[in-house]
């Protein structure tokens, strides 16, 4: 259930591609996933990924200060996106825990009328 933010994912691909041009402009961009056809990817995790491959290849390019703010907000997101995953499968235990319980009140309750004698 990921977030899928391809402005970011974008961003980040024009970013190293930009960076990779200047460093040597023969190079394949490296925003790019060759197995898709060279499709951008568009995922967070995937864009912070390639936000940190700018920063490890380039730690001096004039994106730096950009590239950290998109990591740090993308890093964020990530843990927002978990946070709501646990949040959801904790509620889908909750509720589960909710229906056995009114199952075992509905037997307990038919266990003692069927106690009870008749009168």
């Amino acid at each position: 259930m990921g977030v899928s933010c391809p402005f970011s994912t974008s961003y980040a691909g024009i970013q190293v591609a930009d960076a990779a041009r200047v460093a040597s402009p023969s190079a394949a961009p490296p925003g790019r996933d060759d197995r898709a056809g060279s499709s951008p990817r568009h995922s967070s995790s995937v864009a912070r990924a390639t936000f940190t491959e700018l920063l490890i290849r380039y730690p001096r390019s004039r994106r730096d200060a950009e590239a950290r703010a998109w990591q740090a907000a993308l890093t964020d997101l990530l843990v927002r996106e978990d946070e709501g995953r646990r949040y959801s499968q904790r509620l889908q235990r909750t509720e589960e825990d909710r229906r056995r319980t009114k199952t075992n009140l509905e037997w307990l309750k038919q266990s003692d009328l069927d106690r009870e004698p008749r009168r």
